[in-house]
């Protein structure tokens, strides 16, 4: 997640789309808790996602509005209050392999970020960076489970895009950070034999390839029930709330604090963001091996990071 300067003279128009790529990183990921698939056996899952946001949460954890200068490459162009809005579709599987291993793949196949000021409209589209993992189960027994999952994020999306918008200065909106990450999660979920309720929470920690930031510690937590009911179709009913988030290792250092004043673009950002947000949601067996599923996303705080709302629908097919 570099924050160089580049040639639009923004750096923190930059910042703010890494930021926004962070929340919807969290939303789109679907980490099935720490069981893993039978042998050869998979699950597909497609989605479709909006995250919507006026603010951000500055470095001291208040809300900021979003604000784009009209010209980045003039000092003395006032800030404006911006919208940001990000589309994406997103392709999420599961692979089991033998020795209770599974491989899991996250492939944001479309993105489209949006950002509108009362002074003109600019957009990227094009995929967003992979991620790709290897979970192990090591420890199974009726009344817990637990694995580790290896993760390597992979920059397939553009670090350099730029919107532009009729004869106005270009805009960067990057659609992937351009660095490869690698994270190690530690994942329990338990069950209970009386009643359908599972609860599931992962910790890990990130290793974050930045030119200015810090690693951070991704972490989640799930409860959920299950209503049952005959026959095959809408065969069951699961509603479910989530918390995830990051915490950063690191603090805002005396360049970015520069920067920040100078720039005057996203009041308080820096590439240490932390986040805590919540999603409730709800699954539904459609048929036999489909199911549908929607969850709605809300930040409730952070720091250097946006601040606020989304919704995710998607199918899934269990085989």
């Amino acid at each position: 997640m570099s924050t160089r300067l580049n040639s639009t003279g923004s750096a923190f128009s930059r910042c703010l789309f890494l930021f926004f790529l962070a929340i919807t990183f969290l939303s789109k990921d679907a980490y099935a808790g720490a069981w893993v698939q039978d042998p050869y056996n998979f699950m597909v899952m497609t989605s479709v996602g909006l995250f919507n946001s006026d603010k951000n949460y500055n470095r001291f954890g208040d809300e900021a509005s979003n604000a784009l200068r009209e010209n980045p490459d003039l000092a003395f162009s006032p800030p404006r209050p911006a919208n940001y809005k990000q589309y994406d579709g997103t392709l999420y599987m599961e692979y089991g392999l033998p020795y209770d291993l599974e491989i899991d793949i996250s492939f944001p196949f479309y993105t489209r970020n949006t950002l509108s000021a009362d002074f003109g409209s600019f957009s990227t589209e094009g995929i967003s960076d992979m991620t790709v993992g290897l979970k192990a189960l090591w420890f199974w027994r009726e009344w817990f489970l637990s694995s580790i999952l290896f993760e390597v994020g992979i920059p397939l999306g553009d670090d350099s895009a730029v919107g532009t918008s009729g004869t106005l200065a270009p805009q960067e909106m990057p659609i992937g950070d351009g660095e490869w990450d690698y994270a190690i999660r530690l994942i329990g979920s338990k069950g209970f034999q009386t009643l359908p309720i599972y609860l599931t929470g992962d910790i890990g920690y990130r290793f974050r390839n930045i030119a200015r930031g810090s690693d951070d510690i991704p972490w989640t937590a799930e409860a959920g029930y299950s209503f049952y009911f005959p026959g095959k179709w809408f065969s069951f009913i699961t509603p479910f709330i989530n918390f995830s988030g990051m915490l950063s290792l690191g603090e805002v250092n005396d360049q970015d604090a520069l920067v920040l004043v100078l720039s005057q673009t996203l009041t308080g950002a820096s590439p240490n963001e932390e986040v805590i947000e919540f999603r409730p949601g709800v699954f539904v067996g459609i048929w036999d091996k489909l199911s549908f599923g929607v969850n709605y996303l809300q930040t409730l705080q952070g720091k250097n990071t946006g601040a606020g709302w989304g919704l995710r629908a998607g199918l899934m097919w269990q085989n």
